[in-house]
Formats: C-alpha cells, sequence, structure tokens
C-alpha cells in the first residue's frame, strides 16, 4: 500500500511540472528539502496534553504524534492524531527531499533549460531548516 503512493506522489510531480502554463522565457520560483533534511530530522514519537487549546484546536485537546522516515522514497513523514473531546482528527504531512541531480534532472525533463540552485539562503536558526534548496527554473 505504501509503495502505490509514492508512485501517484512520483506520478503528480511529473504532471503538475508539465502543466505550469510558462511560456519561453516564463521562470518558475520554488523551495524544497535537500537531503540535509536528514540531519536535522528524525524518527519519533510524543504527545501534548493542551488544556486550553493551543496551535491545533482552540479548546481543549491531547496530540499524539509520530516521525516517519522512508529513506528509500526519500520521505520523512509527520502523522498526527488530534483527540478532542467528542471526535478524533487523524493528519499526515509529508516532507519529500531531493539531491540537486534530481531536481535538475525533473525540471530539464519537463522543459526549463536554466536552473539555478541557491542554498543556505535563511543561515542557520531555530525557525527555519537550513536544508532548502532555492530554485530559480527558466522555460
Amino acid at each position: 500500500m505504501k509503495k502505490k503512493h509514492f508512485v501517484i506522489i512520483r506520478k503528480n510531480r511529473y504532471l503538475f511540472a508539465n502543466e505550469l502554463l510558462l511560456t519561453d522565457g516564463g521562470i518558475l520560483i520554488f523551495d524544497v528539502f535537500s537531503e540535509g533534511i536528514i540531519d536535522d530530522r528524525q524518527e519519533s514519537r510524543g504527545w501534548e496534553y493542551a488544556p486550553c487549546g493551543g496551535f491545533w484546536n482552540e479548546s481543549e485537546y491531547l496530540l499524539l504524534s509520530q516521525t516517519f522516515h522512508y529513506p528509500e522514497n526519500k520521505v520523512f513523514a509527520y502523522q498526527y492524531n488530534l483527540i478532542l473531546e467528542d471526535t478524533a482528527k487523524h493528519f499526515i504531512i509529508w516532507e519529500r527531499y531531493y539531491s540537486e541531480e534530481e531536481i535538475t534532472s525533473i525540471l530539464r525533463k519537463v522543459g526549463f533549460r536554466k536552473i539555478s540552485i541557491y542554498k543556505e539562503l535563511l543561515g542557520k536558526n531555530d525557525f527555519t531548516s537550513s536544508s532548502d534548496f532555492f530554485i530559480v527554473a527558466e522555460k
């Protein structure tokens, strides 16, 4: 089941890039995680009780969280189970990471000619990851 999900993600990645309505000379600017994210993240489990509410809900909740790493797919998955007084909600956030060669290859396959990759633009801090590539790609 997991393998099938990742295949869909890969197909959607190319569909998205192919569907961009950029004419020749059009520029796409975006960011992705680099392989350096492996140094910043790790598999873990945790929980949070918020009697007065917090980030996930304005009233009392219990949050169970777990982080998974799928290195064969270059993905981290953050699973959150939000337990409220009368219901529960389930969230999974996926973070895919790339090598420079991989993201460049993807962009070239869908017609981008000029690709610039910028690293560590934000520097090291407690608020953001320094494991990002900022990419400027021109059709």
